[in-house]
């Protein structure tokens, strides 16, 4: 009798615990919102907090209240030189990335995106536990990869004849 009294307040105590947790909620945006686009192609949080989402016709950049869009009709601040983005992400060190038709990196001290010049159009990018960013083209057949430092570039090309050659998702 004691042992099922015992157990049943034991199990009194640790519900009440587990409904006393915090609940987490969720808001959706829309383009009734101010997104540029329903669909989402990336999602990445920077250093300051700011949400950001690329889409296929402008990247948006959430304040937790208002949605500012950068895209190419946009001027000052708000243009970047293509409407569709694949993917948004961020590093350790707070540097933002954004692929496009070029790979492009936020520059905090004059708030606008700097192209890194010469690079295949990017589909999906990944941030490794070094910093550096990989990423693969468009196509899949290339991954490539820039230190965290920005300096050194590889690049992957992949060769049907080799099956140990690179290609694919990231």
């Amino acid at each position: 009798m004691k042992n099922s009294c015992f157990a049943a307040l034991l199990f009194v105590v640790f519900a009440f615990q587990l409904s006393a947790q915090n609940q987490r909620s969720f808001r959706s945006l829309s383009v009734k919102d101010g997104l540029s686009q329903s669909e989402v192609t990336g999602i990445a949080q920077d250093r300051e907090g700011f949400m950001w989402f690329s889409t296929t016709f402008g990247l948006n950049k959430y304040d937790g209240y208002t949605i500012s869009i950068y895209n190419k009709d946009r001027q000052g601040i708000y243009e970047v030189p293509y409407y569709t983005y694949y993917d948004v992400v961020s590093d350790k060190k707070g540097n933002l990335y954004v692929a496009g038709d070029n790979l492009m990196k936020y520059n905090w001290k004059t708030n606008r995106f700097v192209v890194v010049p010469n690079l295949p159009k990017i589909r999906e990018m990944h941030i490794d536990n070094q910093g550096s960013v990989w990423f693969v083209s468009l196509n899949y057949s290339d991954a490539c990869f820039i230190d965290s430092a920005g300096k050194n570039f590889r690049q992957f090309t992949h060769d049907p004849n080799n099956n140990k050659s690179i290609q694919g998702k990231i």
